[in-house]
């Protein structure tokens, strides 16, 4: 066998890599990932910086919401609302997430509602029907509770029967995402229909169910966070509600709490805690070449619904990455609730949605002088002009190199150097897989 090796100075001709832009375009509803598709020429063992953005959606993806509504004397007017504007929040929902249900439930007071069954009531389970919605919402009173000694109720249970089904009405789909909108203005015995706060949270953390508070001022209510006390002489619990009661289930359900809402506004309350809850960005590598590796930086970032998640991704080839050659990787964004402190997905992370793909190709660099290796031939000639031999291509720089099979001109070169390069007329062969080009040779007689 004998070698030519093509000089880079004289036979090369190199194709640069473009140089990604530092500018990135915010992510648009149509394309909620940017860059979608990475496209680059690296050398083994370089590193691409990419400045990747992830547009979340407004509402949580396939949503199932329950609305738990107080249903005691002081919500007469926050009911009146719910009853009058319930297709503002239908069709904002449906809006962004046609594959949506809804239920409606209401709770009492245990003190004065158990023996009656009215501590906890299920209206309309969850559906997609929206009639059936509007009746379990026009179902509603403010009837319960009435006698009790202070302004205490019992939504700590009525969170407890929803986590666990309520009989099979409040069951939610595997993939769907979870929502219970917490309507009241009072805050919950402790325990609740025996269910204490922190078994409740529990519950809800299990079940992947993120609560939305809506706090309504009312003159006898203490609040979702209050302490059994509103200021009412002779209407005080005995013993008193530790406080905070609804931001600790907020918090730990990666919820959202709207507070200081008018009884007249409640249905506005509730698609601002809809819109703005807390979503949480992974990601997942398909179908990764082993030469190629991609890492994010944070490897999650939690963001309010709507909002962009911004990472710093770098693309990574190793040093023995093959040469002229293309390297591919799926990564494929992932939504959660999240987890506890927001590092991971949490217990009910979302399937897999194909507009949250990113695609990378990256074309391997060959960055060593092409060489052609081609069946020893001898011709003897006595033209003064020289002769052209010919040979079969076996090896060109890259298994499997454009060109590898065609023929390639060569003279007899036994014991001497190739002392002439002359093109003219002659055809090119491909012999790099990162854009190179050499020229057939031509060489001259030696004698």
């Amino acid at each position: 066998m004998s070698t030519l090796r093509v000089l880079p100075f004289a036979l090369l001709l190199l194709v640069a890599g473009s140089v990604p832009s530092s500018a990135v375009a915010p992510p648009d509803p149509e394309n909620p990932v940017t860059p979608a598709v990475v496209t680059e020429r690296l050398d083994p063992g370089a590193s691409l910086p990419v400045a990747k953005q992830v547009l979340t959606p407004v509402i949580p993806p396939k949503p199932d919401i329950v609305l738990l509504v107080d249903g005691t004397l002081s919500m007469e007017g926050s009911i009146q609302d719910l009853k009058t504007d319930l297709p503002r929040i239908t069709d904002a929902v449906l809006a962004a997430q046609p594959d949506s249900r809804f239920a409606v439930a209401t709770y009492g007071d245990q003190e004065v509602d158990a023996d009656r069954g009215e501590v906890y009531t299920v209206l309309q389970g969850l559906t997609g029907d929206l009639d059936a919605v509007k009746q379990g919402v026009d179902k509603l009173t403010w009837e319960r509770g009435q006698g009790s000694q202070g302004p205490a109720e019992d939504w700590i249970n009525g969170l407890w029967e929803i986590a666990h089904g309520s009989g099979g009405q409040t069951v939610f789909r595997e993939d769907a995402s979870p929502l219970i909108v917490l309507i009241g203005d009072a805050s919950s015995h402790n325990p609740s229909m025996e269910h204490t706060l922190d078994d409740t949270i529990l519950a809800l953390r299990n079940a992947g169910i993120r609560v939305v508070g809506v706090d309504i001022e009312t003159a006898i209510g203490d609040g979702l966070n209050g302490t059994g006390y509103a200021g009412i002489p002779g209407q005080i619990e005995d013993p008193r509600i530790d406080p905070d009661q609804a931001t600790r289930v907020i918090r730990e359900t990666n919820g959202k709490m709207v507070e200081g809402v008018d009884e007249n506004a409640v249905v506005a309350a509730i698609l601002e805690g809809l819109r703005d809850l807390p979503i949480t960005v992974g990601h997942q590598l398909d179908a990764c070449d082993p030469a190629l590796t991609v890492t994010l930086d944070p490897p999650t970032r939690t963001v309010e619904s709507g909002k962009v998640a911004a990472f710093d991704e770098t693309i990574h080839l190793a040093e023995d990455a093959p040469q002229g050659t293309r390297l591919t990787c799926t990564v494929q964004f992932l939504l959660g609730a999240g987890g506890q402190g927001t590092q991971d997905l949490g217990p009910r992370a979302l399937p897999a949605d194909p507009d949250l793909t990113q695609t990378i190709d990256i074309d391997v660099n060959d960055v060593g002088a092409p060489v052609v290796t081609v069946d020893n031939r001898t011709v003897r000639t006595l033209s003064p002009d020289g002769v052209l031999g010919g040979g079969r291509v076996r090896d060109a720089d890259a298994v499997g190199a454009e060109g590898a099979h065609r023929t390639v001109v060569h003279g007899d070169h036994r014991g001497s150097d190739v002392i002439d390069v002359d093109v003219d007329g002659l055809r090119q062969i491909r012999v790099g897989g990162q854009g190179a080009w050499a020229e057939v040779l031509r060489a001259l007689p030696t004698g």
